[in-house]
């Protein structure tokens, strides 16, 4: 049996900033507090060598546990078998990864995607927008279900009212990210 660290949860995440992450750090936060346990947060910038230098950190410091947020690439099944031959379990969080037998913290995409078309359309929207940070295939499933959502209530995203812009959650490139934003909100036929 391994000698665990004096109550440290592990957090290995693509960013801080922006999208899910500061709700998801918040709650992983409160959850530590509440169990009498700190919270170690690495963060990958998506890089799945980050990542994998995350997961050794975690084994190094003998944590009690680790949820994930993989990287857009495809983790290697044997990032998660290190952790689990040192006997520390593993969540993941928002996508799973393929060959892994662990738990995975999500959401429906479609039917979140659903619901938002339904709540903008009841709310009298006629113009919309679909902005995210990054283009993967959680992304794109929630984009489709969104517009089709949107088909269904008579209103129609064209593909200029689509933005990703990785730059969102990079905190150097937060000018040109409110810039891209600005100039689809300024423009004639604006999103409400």
């Amino acid at each position: 049996p391994r000698d665990a660290s004096a109550g440290v949860f592990g957090l290995i995440l693509q960013s801080v900033r922006g999208a899910l992450y500061p709700s998801l750090i918040k709650g992983c936060g409160e959850v530590a507090a509440a169990s009498q346990h700190a919270l170690a947060i690495v963060e990958t910038n998506n890089d799945i060598g980050l990542q994998a230098d995350a997961i050794i950190q975690m084994i190094d410091r003998r944590v009690t546990g680790v949820a994930i947020v993989p990287t857009t690439k495809p983790m290697p099944p044997h990032h998660l078998r290190h952790l689990q031959e040192h006997d520390i379990p593993v969540v993941l969080c928002h996508r799973g990864a393929e060959q892994a037998d662990v738990p995975v913290i999500t959401w429906h995409w479609p039917e979140v995607a659903k619901l938002a078309a339904q709540s903008i359309a009841e709310l009298g929207h006629r113009r919309v927008a679909y902005v995210a940070y990054r283009r993967h295939r959680h992304t794109e499933i929630y984009e489709e279900a969104f517009r089709q959502a949107m088909a269904e209530h008579g209103i129609d995203l064209p593909a200029e009212m689509v933005c990703y812009n990785e730059q969102f959650v990079n905190s150097a490139g937060e000018d040109e990210a409110r810039h891209e934003i600005a100039a689809m909100l300024s423009s004639r036929d604006r999103p409400t």
